[in-house]
């Protein structure tokens, strides 16, 4: 909505809305997972309080849409996979191993020891 001849107009943002809904089917995201907020981040409009240059819009402002992500459940009971990878000077030889980490939690009464730094 900061771009110039914008003027806040609903069929400008419909238009907006409309192209990126195509590009997140073809990158295979479902657009109604998204919400789609207009806003003026020069202006500050919609971002924590609703605007009233854009009162036809009723739905929630960006930081009401940040605070309601439900972030996935971690997969705790399953092993870690942690790439690790050594890079040579050559182009031609690169080497990569995949190390097997499994997840550890610690307490505040739990000790922890930190090897020393060696070069191996």
């Amino acid at each position: 909505m900061d771009i110039s001849g914008v003027d806040y107009q609903e069929a400008k943002y419909n238009s907006v809305k409309e192209e990126v809904s195509n590009l997140l089917k073809m990158a295979g995201f479902n657009p109604a997972d998204v919400p789609m907020v207009p806003c003026s981040s020069f202006n500050g409009e919609n971002l924590y309080e609703k605007s009233s240059n854009m009162s036809w819009y009723s739905g929630p402002t960006l930081f009401e849409c940040i605070d309601g992500i439900q972030m996935p459940p971690k997969p705790t009971d399953r092993p870690l996979v942690y790439p690790f990878r050594t890079f040579t000077r050559s182009a031609v030889s690169v080497q990569c191993l995949l190390v097997r980490l499994r997840l550890v939690f610690y307490t505040l009464e739990d000790s922890c020891i930190q090897p020393k730094p060696e070069v191996c």
